[in-house]
């Protein structure tokens, strides 16, 4: 799994990723609190342990005390036998035989288009087989979830706001953050 995430204020708060299998509980899988700078940081994390066809993650963000407290989370992708390297693979390094990531596909695409809507998006990718898409808000309820029998999704019915949409199949799942307008 990969995400981005940017923390930034004098009174920032803490941002969790949690995870939950089937009807259990939420269990924190990672956690960052405080003021993390002005940067982007992308965050890397191995989660075999819950490959499940009924695990659901979550962020829960608790903000802080005042305004100076900005937090966001982008990119989020969960990515079938990702290859983390800590730290990154330096080539000229002697004790590594060959380069770690040779193996590495390049990664598919999936771009949900436009961002922000009013009513509709558009799908385009070229991964095979993603069947089913699923809308949660930011608290991770669904909203819509449906069969994904064309490109386009109509939304209509949404509350302006946040969300994040979740096209899927068996083996893979593929999340991007939509704006409706």
């Amino acid at each position: 799994m990969t995400f981005s995430y940017h923390m930034y204020g004098n009174t920032m708060g803490t941002l969790q990723l949690q995870v939950r299998v089937g009807s259990g509980p939420w269990t924190p899988i990672w956690s960052r609190t405080g003021d993390q700078g002005k940067a982007w940081r992308t965050q890397y994390l191995n989660v075999n342990a819950y490959k499940s066809s009924n695990t659901t993650f979550r962020f829960r963000a608790t903000t802080g005390t005042s305004y100076r407290s900005d937090m966001d989370v982008d990119n989020f992708r969960i990515i079938n036998g990702l290859i983390i390297i800590d730290p990154p693979f330096d080539p000229l390094d002697p004790r590594i035989e060959s380069d770690p990531l040779s193996d590495v596909v390049a990664d598919p695409f999936l771009n949900v288009f436009p961002n922000p809507f009013n009513d509709q998006i558009n799908i385009e990718t070229n991964i095979e087989g993603l069947t089913n898409y699923r809308v949660t808000n930011l608290q991770g309820q669904v909203i819509q979830e449906d069969n994904l029998q064309t490109n386009q999704i109509m939304l209509n019915d949404l509350v302006p706001g946040v969300y994040f949409i979740m096209v899927y199949n068996g083996e893979e799942q593929h999340v991007r953050k939509i704006v409706k307008q």
